[in-house]
């Protein structure tokens, strides 16, 4: 990840949801910090990069997203504040302002 300069917070729910985003897009970042993390204890935040998103809308991504992590409880998914669904070339662009944001937030 650009601009990482040390390990984020990861605890029991970033690691479940971490889990079920792998198992669902197979291109996910090997490195969990990549995907999800702990802004502070009731917030996480996480991004998704995967080439299915391609022609599909925001809300379209998002639901796909949260439908695949709708098996989880309630109680691990309810702090996620910040969900970004990009494709790689979105990704590589680095035009979303708020991509911005998950890369330099800590």
């Amino acid at each position: 990840m650009k601009g990482l300069l040390q390990k984020r917070k990861q605890d029991r729910r970033t690691r479940a949801i971490y889990k079920v985003i792998v198992e669902s897009y197979l291109s996910t970042s090997n490195n969990i910090d990549d995907v999800i993390y702990l802004c502070n204890s009731s917030v996480i935040q996480m991004r998704v990069i995967d080439p299915g998103f391609n022609g599909m809308g925001h809300q379209e991504r998002i639901d796909s997203v949260l439908d695949k992590l709708s098996r989880l409880p309630v109680s691990t998914t309810e702090d996620i504040l910040m969900l970004l669904a990009l494709t790689p070339e979105e990704h590589e662009l680095g035009t979303n302002p708020v991509e911005r944001d998950f890369e330099n937030a800590d």
